[in-house]
């Protein structure tokens, strides 16, 4: 099984391989992903069909034609996307429940659930 160390390891592989500029965000829940800038639309189209090749990677991307063209291809390990896909999950059905509980609360229950003396 594939470390993240050796994630990152061949991520900045494959970004210097084809000469691409590498930085890393941070993510929801303390994940973070690779983000590769591409200078133009054969580039971008490039670099994401041979990225979706690469196992145990989630490969997103985001691209803006208007003008100028700007675009990004996103590489996460793919057990840190699914991890983050669930806490994600978790997190909106408690909001959810949190929302719905609040909407038939009584005045005094919601004030103490604004102020998040109640969860």
């Amino acid at each position: 099984m594939e470390t993240k160390i050796e994630f990152e390891r061949r991520v900045y592989l494959f970004a210097c391989k084809h000469g691409l500029t590498l930085d890393w965000q941070n993510m929801q829940f303390g994940y973070r992903r690779a983000r590769l800038q591409c200078k133009n639309d054969m580039e971008f189209q490039t670099i994401w069909n041979l990225a979706r090749k690469i196992k145990n990677i989630r490969v997103d991307t985001w691209v803006c034609c208007e003008g100028e063209f700007e675009g990004y291809v996103y590489l996460m390990y793919e057990a840190d996307w699914c991890e983050m896909q669930r806490k994600q999950e978790d997190e909106r059905a408690r909001l959810e429940d949190w929302w719905q509980r609040y909407h038939v609360a009584d005045p005094g229950t919601k004030s103490l659930m604004a102020c998040g003396a109640i969860e």
